[in-house]
C-alpha cells in the first residue's frame, strides 16, 4: 500500500502537519508529477484495513436538559474514543485529517491524543481534549 503524507510543500500551518496522511492507496496507483511534488509518496506493509482500524471512533452524544417536554434541543458534544484506555473524550477542535505517519520510526499515530504521563504529544496534537463525565 502507498501512502500520500503532507511533506513541505503543502503544509499550512494551523490547518495540518507535515506527516498527515492524506490517503492510502493500493499497490499499483500510479501518481501524478504533481502529486510527487505536492506530497510525499511511501510505500508500507500495512493494509488499508491495517489503517482505518487506526482511526479513532468519533460520535455525538447527548444530554438532556430536562425530563419534561419542551421545544429545548437536548445539550450535544461530539466526543472519540481515546484506544488506548477506551474513554470518551470530548472532541473540541478536530484535526483535517486523522492519522499521522512518521517515516523515521514507520508507526502511525492518530492525531487525537498525549501522553498524559509527561503531557508530551504523541503526534503533533491538533486536537484539544478533555474527558467526558458520563453518567447512566
Amino acid at each position: 500500500m502507498k501512502l500520500a503524507l503532507i511533506n513541505a510543500n503543502t503544509y499550512k500551518e494551523g490547518v495540518n502537519e507535515i506527516g498527515d496522511v492524506v490517503g492510502w492507496f493500493s499497490d499499483d496507483h500510479t501518481f501524478t508529477l504533481k502529486e510527487h511534488m505536492n506530497f510525499d509518496i511511501i510505500e508500507v506493509s500495512d493494509t488499508e484495513e491495517d489503517v482505518q482500524a487506526l482511526i479513532p471512533e468519533v460520535k455525538p452524544i447527548f444530554r438532556a436538559k430536562t425530563t419534561e417536554w419542551t421545544d429545548e434541543r437536548p445539550e450535544e458534544k461530539r466526543v472519540w474514543v481515546d484506544p488506548k484506555d477506551g474513554l470518551e473524550k470530548e472532541l473540541i477542535n478536530a484535526p483535517k485529517y486523522s492519522l499521522k505517519y512518521d517515516t523515521v520510526t514507520k508507526e502511525f499515530s492518530h492525531n487525537l491524543t498525549r501522553d498524559t504521563d509527561n503531557l508530551t504529544p504523541i503526534a503533533i496534537t491538533k486536537a484539544i481534549v478533555k474527558e467526558v463525565e458520563l453518567t447512566k
